[in-house]
Protein backbone atom coordinates (compact mmCIF):
# COMPACT_ATOMS: atom_id res chain seq x y z
CA UNK A 1 0.00 0.00 0.00
CA UNK A 2 1.36 3.66 -0.90
CA UNK A 3 2.45 6.00 1.91
CA UNK A 4 2.13 9.79 1.53
CA UNK A 5 0.12 12.43 2.78
CA UNK A 6 -2.82 11.85 1.64
CA UNK A 7 -6.47 13.45 1.93
CA UNK A 8 -9.67 11.05 1.21
CA UNK A 9 -13.21 10.57 1.48
CA UNK A 10 -14.84 7.51 2.54
CA UNK A 11 -18.27 9.01 0.72
CA UNK A 12 -20.09 5.82 1.68
CA UNK A 13 -19.57 3.51 4.62
CA UNK A 14 -22.19 2.78 7.19
CA UNK A 15 -20.51 3.02 10.45
CA UNK A 16 -23.63 2.82 12.47
CA UNK A 17 -23.80 -0.93 11.55
CA UNK A 18 -23.43 -2.86 14.56
CA UNK A 19 -20.32 -4.64 12.94
CA UNK A 20 -18.52 -1.95 14.25
CA UNK A 21 -19.69 -1.53 17.81
CA UNK A 22 -17.11 -3.29 19.69
CA UNK A 23 -14.40 -1.12 18.19
CA UNK A 24 -15.31 1.87 16.46
CA UNK A 25 -12.61 4.22 17.65
CA UNK A 26 -10.06 1.67 16.47
CA UNK A 27 -11.92 2.18 13.03
CA UNK A 28 -11.75 5.32 13.15
CA UNK A 29 -8.37 6.26 13.98
CA UNK A 30 -7.49 3.30 11.25
CA UNK A 31 -9.19 5.61 8.78
CA UNK A 32 -7.00 8.85 9.89
CA UNK A 33 -4.21 7.17 9.64
CA UNK A 34 -4.83 5.92 6.07
CA UNK A 35 -5.08 9.44 5.30
CA UNK A 36 -9.00 9.67 5.56
CA UNK A 37 -10.30 12.70 6.71
CA UNK A 38 -13.92 12.71 6.10
CA UNK A 39 -16.63 9.63 6.29
CA UNK A 40 -20.05 9.83 5.14
CA UNK A 41 -22.38 7.73 6.85
CA UNK A 42 -26.09 6.78 4.50
CA UNK A 43 -29.36 6.55 6.68
CA UNK A 44 -31.56 3.48 5.23
CA UNK A 45 -34.53 3.79 7.62
CA UNK A 46 -35.65 5.29 11.25
CA UNK A 47 -34.24 2.62 13.32
CA UNK A 48 -30.54 3.17 12.49
CA UNK A 49 -30.42 7.34 13.06
CA UNK A 50 -29.85 7.46 16.77
CA UNK A 51 -26.66 5.88 16.49
CA UNK A 52 -25.52 7.52 13.24
CA UNK A 53 -26.35 10.97 14.56
CA UNK A 54 -24.81 9.79 18.20
CA UNK A 55 -21.32 9.01 15.99
CA UNK A 56 -21.37 11.74 14.16
CA UNK A 57 -21.67 14.05 17.44
CA UNK A 58 -18.65 11.86 18.66
CA UNK A 59 -16.27 12.40 15.90
CA UNK A 60 -17.94 16.07 14.77
CA UNK A 61 -15.74 17.44 11.83
CA UNK A 62 -14.89 13.81 11.20
CA UNK A 63 -18.24 12.21 10.05
CA UNK A 64 -21.06 13.17 8.57
CA UNK A 65 -24.88 11.92 8.83
CA UNK A 66 -27.14 11.57 5.56
CA UNK A 67 -31.09 10.88 5.66
CA UNK A 68 -33.42 8.38 3.61
CA UNK A 69 -35.34 5.04 3.22
CA UNK A 70 -33.22 2.33 1.56
CA UNK A 71 -35.33 0.53 -1.18
CA UNK A 72 -35.05 -2.80 0.61
CA UNK A 73 -36.59 -1.11 3.69
CA UNK A 74 -40.00 -0.12 1.89
CA UNK A 75 -43.00 -1.88 1.97
CA UNK A 76 -46.70 -1.31 3.00
CA UNK A 77 -46.10 1.28 5.74
CA UNK A 78 -43.59 3.51 3.36
CA UNK A 79 -45.52 6.38 3.73
CA UNK A 80 -45.99 6.42 7.69
CA UNK A 81 -42.22 5.95 7.31
CA UNK A 82 -41.73 8.88 5.17
CA UNK A 83 -43.23 11.08 7.01
CA UNK A 84 -41.48 10.15 10.13
CA UNK A 85 -37.94 10.70 8.36
CA UNK A 86 -39.23 13.95 6.85
CA UNK A 87 -39.67 15.24 10.68
CA UNK A 88 -36.83 14.16 11.76
CA UNK A 89 -35.19 15.59 8.56
CA UNK A 90 -36.86 18.94 9.46
CA UNK A 91 -35.35 18.80 13.05
CA UNK A 92 -31.54 18.58 12.32
CA UNK A 93 -29.48 21.21 9.76
CA UNK A 94 -26.43 19.15 9.25
CA UNK A 95 -27.25 16.60 6.79
CA UNK A 96 -24.90 15.81 4.44
CA UNK A 97 -27.40 14.03 1.72
CA UNK A 98 -30.63 12.30 1.11
CA UNK A 99 -30.00 8.72 1.53
CA UNK A 100 -29.45 6.15 0.94
CA UNK A 101 -32.46 5.85 -1.79
CA UNK A 102 -33.20 3.98 -4.95
CA UNK A 103 -34.49 1.20 -6.46
CA UNK A 104 -33.69 -2.32 -5.47
CA UNK A 105 -35.95 -5.34 -7.73
CA UNK A 106 -32.71 -7.79 -6.73
CA UNK A 107 -34.26 -10.23 -4.21
CA UNK A 108 -38.05 -9.43 -4.31
CA UNK A 109 -40.16 -6.90 -6.70
CA UNK A 110 -43.65 -6.80 -4.73
CA UNK A 111 -42.42 -3.06 -3.90
CA UNK A 112 -41.42 -1.77 -7.10
CA UNK A 113 -44.34 0.74 -7.05
CA UNK A 114 -43.98 2.00 -3.41
CA UNK A 115 -39.85 2.08 -4.05
CA UNK A 116 -40.11 4.22 -7.20
CA UNK A 117 -42.81 6.78 -5.32
CA UNK A 118 -40.73 6.91 -2.00
CA UNK A 119 -37.97 7.65 -4.59
CA UNK A 120 -39.54 10.70 -6.18
CA UNK A 121 -40.64 11.97 -3.05
CA UNK A 122 -37.30 11.78 -1.18
CA UNK A 123 -35.53 13.44 -4.48
CA UNK A 124 -37.95 15.96 -3.94
CA UNK A 125 -36.70 16.75 -0.56
CA UNK A 126 -33.62 16.89 -2.23
CA UNK A 127 -34.64 19.66 -4.49
CA UNK A 128 -36.24 21.88 -1.47
CA UNK A 129 -32.85 21.69 -0.03
CA UNK A 130 -30.53 21.06 -2.66
CA UNK A 131 -28.65 18.43 -1.18
CA UNK A 132 -27.44 15.77 -3.40
CA UNK A 133 -28.72 12.32 -3.16
CA UNK A 134 -26.89 8.91 -2.58
CA UNK A 135 -28.62 6.37 -5.41
CA UNK A 136 -28.84 2.61 -4.84
CA UNK A 137 -29.78 1.11 -7.72
CA UNK A 138 -29.95 -2.97 -8.37
CA UNK A 139 -30.85 -4.94 -11.29
CA UNK A 140 -33.30 -1.60 -12.00
CA UNK A 141 -31.16 0.12 -14.18
CA UNK A 142 -33.70 1.40 -16.93
CA UNK A 143 -36.57 2.60 -14.39
CA UNK A 144 -33.55 4.24 -12.65
CA UNK A 145 -32.33 6.26 -15.35
CA UNK A 146 -35.55 7.69 -16.49
CA UNK A 147 -35.98 8.76 -13.03
CA UNK A 148 -32.78 10.47 -12.79
CA UNK A 149 -32.27 11.85 -16.12
CA UNK A 150 -35.41 13.44 -15.16
CA UNK A 151 -34.15 14.30 -11.95
CA UNK A 152 -31.34 16.33 -12.91
CA UNK A 153 -33.63 18.04 -15.10
CA UNK A 154 -35.12 19.63 -12.11
CA UNK A 155 -31.59 20.19 -10.05
CA UNK A 156 -31.08 16.90 -8.29
CA UNK A 157 -27.14 15.40 -8.44
CA UNK A 158 -25.36 13.27 -6.14
CA UNK A 159 -23.76 9.94 -6.55
CA UNK A 160 -24.80 6.49 -8.17
CA UNK A 161 -23.62 4.33 -5.14
CA UNK A 162 -21.64 0.99 -5.73
CA UNK A 163 -21.65 1.44 -9.56
CA UNK A 164 -20.30 -1.31 -11.56
CA UNK A 165 -22.81 -1.15 -14.40
CA UNK A 166 -21.59 -0.86 -18.18
CA UNK A 167 -20.34 1.72 -20.06
CA UNK A 168 -23.09 2.85 -21.36
CA UNK A 169 -25.13 3.04 -18.46
CA UNK A 170 -22.54 4.88 -16.75
CA UNK A 171 -22.20 7.42 -19.99
CA UNK A 172 -25.98 8.06 -19.82
CA UNK A 173 -25.47 9.34 -16.09
CA UNK A 174 -22.53 11.61 -16.70
CA UNK A 175 -24.34 13.06 -19.63
CA UNK A 176 -26.87 14.54 -16.93
CA UNK A 177 -24.23 15.24 -14.22
CA UNK A 178 -24.26 12.32 -12.18
CA UNK A 179 -20.99 11.26 -10.13
CA UNK A 180 -20.34 7.20 -9.90
CA UNK A 181 -19.00 5.89 -6.55
CA UNK A 182 -16.55 3.70 -6.10
CA UNK A 183 -15.12 0.98 -4.25
CA UNK A 184 -13.74 -2.53 -3.67
CA UNK A 185 -15.86 -4.13 -6.31
CA UNK A 186 -13.37 -2.61 -8.54
CA UNK A 187 -10.39 -4.82 -6.89
CA UNK A 188 -12.44 -7.96 -7.54
CA UNK A 189 -10.57 -10.47 -10.02
CA UNK A 190 -13.94 -11.08 -11.88
CA UNK A 191 -14.96 -7.39 -12.45
CA UNK A 192 -15.06 -5.56 -15.47
CA UNK A 193 -15.41 -2.34 -13.76
CA UNK A 194 -11.88 -1.61 -14.41
CA UNK A 195 -12.39 -1.60 -18.56
CA UNK A 196 -15.49 0.52 -18.03
CA UNK A 197 -13.68 3.52 -15.92
CA UNK A 198 -10.58 3.34 -18.61
CA UNK A 199 -13.02 5.00 -20.65
CA UNK A 200 -14.38 7.95 -17.93
CA UNK A 201 -13.28 10.70 -16.96
CA UNK A 202 -11.50 10.08 -13.36
CA UNK A 203 -13.68 13.34 -12.27
CA UNK A 204 -16.53 11.71 -12.81
CA UNK A 205 -15.40 9.28 -9.63
CA UNK A 206 -15.86 9.44 -5.94
CA UNK A 207 -14.82 6.79 -3.47
CA UNK A 208 -16.50 4.62 -1.03
CA UNK A 209 -16.21 0.82 0.97
CA UNK A 210 -19.97 0.38 1.45
CA UNK A 211 -18.85 -0.68 4.71
CA UNK A 212 -18.90 -2.95 6.53
CA UNK A 213 -19.29 -4.97 3.12
CA UNK A 214 -17.99 -5.15 -0.52
CA UNK A 215 -13.76 -5.12 1.39
CA UNK A 216 -11.91 -5.04 -1.67
CA UNK A 217 -8.91 -7.32 -2.53
CA UNK A 218 -7.13 -8.93 -0.83
CA UNK A 219 -9.41 -8.43 1.99
CA UNK A 220 -12.58 -9.71 0.48
CA UNK A 221 -14.63 -11.71 2.45
CA UNK A 222 -13.91 -9.46 5.55
CA UNK A 223 -15.46 -6.55 7.43
CA UNK A 224 -14.48 -3.44 5.39
CA UNK A 225 -13.66 -0.32 6.79
CA UNK A 226 -12.41 3.22 5.37
CA UNK A 227 -8.68 2.24 5.82
CA UNK A 228 -9.41 0.33 2.87
CA UNK A 229 -9.85 2.95 0.60
CA UNK A 230 -6.24 4.13 -0.37
CA UNK A 231 -6.25 -0.12 -1.79
CA UNK A 232 -9.10 1.52 -4.18
CA UNK A 233 -6.95 4.35 -5.05
CA UNK A 234 -3.86 2.24 -5.86
CA UNK A 235 -6.39 0.55 -8.32
CA UNK A 236 -7.57 3.58 -9.62
CA UNK A 237 -4.20 5.14 -10.24
CA UNK A 238 -3.21 1.91 -12.37
CA UNK A 239 -6.36 2.41 -14.55
CA UNK A 240 -5.74 5.89 -15.01
CA UNK A 241 -1.98 5.40 -15.78
CA UNK A 242 -1.35 8.51 -12.82
CA UNK A 243 0.18 8.60 -9.72
CA UNK A 244 -2.15 7.89 -6.62
CA UNK A 245 -1.77 11.44 -5.21
CA UNK A 246 -3.88 12.97 -8.08
CA UNK A 247 -5.98 10.10 -7.88
CA UNK A 248 -7.22 11.09 -4.21
CA UNK A 249 -6.86 14.67 -5.28
CA UNK A 250 -9.33 14.81 -8.27
CA UNK A 251 -11.64 12.53 -6.38
CA UNK A 252 -11.17 14.65 -2.88
CA UNK A 253 -12.09 17.84 -4.97
CA UNK A 254 -15.28 16.16 -6.69
CA UNK A 255 -16.84 14.86 -3.28
CA UNK A 256 -16.06 18.07 -1.78
CA UNK A 257 -18.18 19.92 -4.47
CA UNK A 258 -20.80 17.38 -4.67
CA UNK A 259 -21.39 17.24 -0.83
CA UNK A 260 -20.74 20.88 -0.53
CA UNK A 261 -18.05 19.97 2.07
CA UNK A 262 -14.20 21.83 3.24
Amino acid sequence: MFSFDAIMIDTHCHLNDSAYTEDLDDVINRAKKAGISKILIPGTEEADLDDMLRICRQYKGFTYPAIGLHPENINDNYKKQLDILHYIFEQYNDWIAIGEIGLDYHFDKTFVNQQQDALQVQLEWARETQLPVMIHSRDATADMQSILIEAAKWGNQGVLHCFSGSYETASRYLDYGWKLGIGGVLTFKNSKLSEVLAKLPLTSLVLETDGPYLAPTPHRGERNESSYIPLIVEKLAQIYNTTPQEVEQITDCTAKELFRIE
